[in-house]
């Protein structure tokens, strides 16, 4: 059985909401995350990297990690940056989902014209 706090795919949008007020404070907020290709899940966390202008509104930047400082030196954070006002996801840069023809997930960047999920 998997402990919570858990997230997935989009439901990582719904657990920073969720933790919004510690994560403006500068707190780590530490949650599982299901991996359903690997049958699995990882401990991470998210973190508020700064805050930074884009498309002309005040961002939150977090950074989605392990919790387990031995893999964060070998893999990368996803980054995202979220609308202060809306709590909507503006960029998403990191691995996907989507995989290539031997099965490795890309690495993307994403831009939503309008705030995202």
């Amino acid at each position: 059985m998997v402990e919570t706090p858990i997230a997935i795919d989009a439901g990582l949008n719904n657990l920073v909401r969720n933790s919004w007020g510690e994560l403006q404070q500068g707190k780590k907020v530490s949650f599982n995350l299901a991996v359903p290709s690997q049958l699995d899940y990882f401990e991470f966390r998210v973190v508020k990297d700064r805050e930074e202008i884009v498309q002309n509104r005040k961002t939150i930047v977090v950074k989605f990690e392990s919790d387990h400082w031995y893999i964060r030196l070998f893999v990368d954070p996803v980054v995202v940056w979220y609308d202060i006002e809306t709590k909507r996801a503006l960029r998403y840069e990191g691995i996907s989902n989507i995989y290539d023809k031997e099965g490795k997930s890309y690495v993307v960047r994403v831009t939503f014209d309008k705030p995202g999920p």
